[in-house]
């Protein structure tokens, strides 16, 4: 139970700085810098909205955002429009018609409403992050990286010393199976792979004919298909077969399922989140 206070304790705090940060580079900023733009401090500002200098302060740091019945004035103090405040390129015009009504309808609410509306959105915010959060934990695997590389062509030792670091990979059919990754170094599989392709391998002892796997052979690690009596490299012509003969020590690591591509990377903004969930103990 005392982990789990922790935790939600640690989520609370990830949240109001998630807040802080938005508050900050949508309306701190753009006002900090406006404010500069006209040369006056914080509480010649405060003095021109009839506010304290606190407020100021809270606002450019993304403690807080302004009531959207100071806004105008606020603008009108730091010299920009409307549109501009809001991030809106040109007139306020250029806003479609909901957006122009949903604001008109705003700074018609009373204080009292305008907080039911301010809580209201920041609920929805907060549903949202919830579910992107579920939608991160649930569509990424966390699979090793082996630093240890195998090579397609040129000699490359795979040991059973073992080095490297988790990362995060776009959950589907292969991913999902996979134990590990590997990278490919050398041209003997091009150009069905080509260095520094990272391979999804599931680890299993056998093959079956045609079968693409991480081999050790006499202490050095390939990737090569598997066939008869030997192991097949796809560019042939610089790399003949190569056969298994009587004292070979032959160990199959696993089964190549397929490459790592772009889109099974995280985005930014998934790599955040899926980093709190670690920190978190969710993988």
């Amino acid at each position: 139970m005392a982990d789990e206070g922790k935790k939600i304790v640690r989520m609370e705090k990830a949240r109001a700085e998630k807040v802080a940060a938005f508050n900050r580079e949508t309306y701190g900023e753009v006002i900090r810098a406006s404010r500069l733009r006209r040369g006056l401090s914080q509480p010649q500002l405060a003095a021109l909205l009839s506010t304290s200098k606190n407020y100021v302060s809270n606002w450019e740091h993304g403690r807080a955002r302004p009531d959207m019945n100071i806004i105008p004035q606020l603008c009108a103090a730091l010299g920009i429009r409307i549109a501009e405040f809001f991030g809106v390129q040109g007139e306020i015009d250029q806003l479609t018609p909901e957006q122009r009504a949903h604001i008109e309808r705003y700074a018609q609410l009373n204080a009292r409403d305008q907080a039911t509306v301010n809580a209201l959105t920041d609920s929805l915010l907060r549903m949202e992050d919830e579910e992107f959060r579920r939608h991160c934990q649930e569509a990424f695997v966390y699979l090793f990286h082996n630093s240890n590389m195998a090579a397609a062509g040129s000699l490359n030792v795979l040991g059973d010393i073992v080095d490297g670091e988790c990362e995060f990979i776009r959950r589907d059919a292969e991913s999902a199976c996979a134990d590990e990754i590997i990278t490919v170094t050398g041209d003997s599989m091009e150009p069905t792979f080509y260095a520094g392709d990272d391979l999804l391998i599931e680890h299993t002892e056998t093959l079956e004919p045609g079968e693409i796997g991480i081999f050790v052979i006499n202490g050095e690690g390939f990737v090569k298909e598997y066939r008869e009596g030997g192991v097949y490299s796809h560019n042939e012509a610089a790399y003949p077969f190569r056969r298994f003969y009587p004292g070979d020590d032959v160990r199959v690591v696993g089964r190549v399922l397929g490459k790592v591509t772009r889109e099974q990377r995280p985005t930014h903004e998934e790599a955040v989140v899926l980093e709190e969930l670690r920190r978190e103990g969710a993988f």
